[in-house]
């Protein structure tokens, strides 16, 4: 029974589909012609065995201009491109020239060189983001080598200070000191090279034996032959000071350590404290003083005479001045100084 009802309805449905069929029928043949068609146009174009294979070499890679990174003289890197051919463009010979692949240095990290290594060699990956230019009908399959290297710098500022050299001399007993206006400038370069220059160099100040009075003069400051190093300002003052070493002056010294003398075998110690220090002016020429203030004399009192125990008024003694130093001022000139005689308690106090 259930196949008879099966076979019934096949026979409906068989029917329904012949009359649809024969309903406009050279419509649907039309219909089915022209969808066979545009199948067979899309289907040579997107299948691979209707694409072709090549090969472009030595494609340059550039680096873009910026204005915050140093780029030294450098061979540029090639590289060879694996490209798909749409089928319409098969026939085509591609070049080089057609292709633009350019780096942005501004994506890459840098670090900022000490100036003691050499300039930092980075690495870039390529991608299709860095082809800005290329011919229509191709796509890109690889890249080889897939990455590239360049030597970059990042660019900054610095303060350095201002070297002055100098061309002649003084006449003889006069020095001079400099004193640049500003006393450092700004150096704008790469981080290799700015790190590397302690100071800045300007043109000469010359001096002659006629000079004796103080004076201003404008130099231009220098840097080196690299045009990636700028400095600013690039024009300074520097004031030359002259001084006459010759000329007697005075020199005031504080705090000079007072030590006190005695003899080995003396009996006696002090009863009384006495200051730690001194104050002392010396007169004499300036180079003289000059030199002087890098060793100082020594005040002392010198007790090693003294054997019997009382009250005394000792000098304040110096030891040996330079020719042409005296003493204008000592104070205090003199001391009251009480000596007793050694007891086991003041023995751990005597001066040595």
């Amino acid at each position: 029974m259930l196949q008879i009802n099966f076979s019934i309805r096949l026979k409906i449905y068989y029917q329904i589909f012949k009359k649809f069929l024969c309903r406009d029928s050279w419509r649907k043949a039309c219909a089915l012609l022209l969808a066979v068609f545009c199948w067979g146009i899309i289907f040579q174009q997107v299948t691979p065995a209707n694409r072709q294979w090549d090969v472009v070499n030595n494609i340059p890679v550039t680096l873009r201009e910026s204005a915050d990174i140093y780029v030294p003289k450098q061979i540029l890197p090639t590289v060879r491109i694996k490209i798909a051919i749409n089928y319409s463009y098969k026939d085509r010979h591609f070049t080089p020239k057609e292709f633009l692949l350019q780096v942005d240095p501004k994506k890459i990290p840098l670090n900022i060189s000490d100036g003691k290594m050499p300039i930092s060699n980075y690495t870039v990956t390529l991608t299709e983001d860095h082809i800005l230019k290329k011919p229509d009908g191709i796509s890109i399959l690889k890249f080889d080598p897939p990455t590239v290297s360049f030597q970059l710098d990042p660019i900054i500022q610095a303060q350095k200070d201002v070297s002055v050299p100098v061309q002649g001399e003084v006449r003889d007993g006069y020095a001079y000191s400099l004193h640049p206006i500003p006393s450092q400038v700004t150096l704008h370069g790469p981080s290799f090279l700015v790190h590397q220059l302690e100071s800045i160099k300007t043109k000469p100040i010359f001096l002659f034996p006629a000079n004796s009075h103080d004076f201003m003069a404008s130099v231009k400051v220098l840097t080196s032959d690299n045009p990636a190093l700028k400095v600013f300002p690039d024009k300074i003052k520097v004031q030359v000071k002259l001084e006459n070493t010759k000329k007697f002056t005075t020199q005031k010294y504080d705090n000079i350590p007072l030590r006190v003398l005695f003899s080995q075998i003396s009996p006696l110690t002090l009863k009384t404290t006495l200051p730690q220090s001194i104050q002392l002016i010396l007169q004499g020429r300036k180079d003289i003083l000059k030199q002087l203030s890098t060793q100082l004399p020594q005040a002392y009192v010198n007790l090693s005479s003294y054997i019997i125990p009382g009250n005394y008024k000792v000098k304040i003694q110096l030891t040996e001045l330079p020719n042409g130093i005296s003493v204008q001022y000592i104070s205090p000139i003199e001391l009251n100084i009480a000596l007793i005689k050694k007891t086991t308690e003041s023995l751990k106090n005597t001066p040595k």
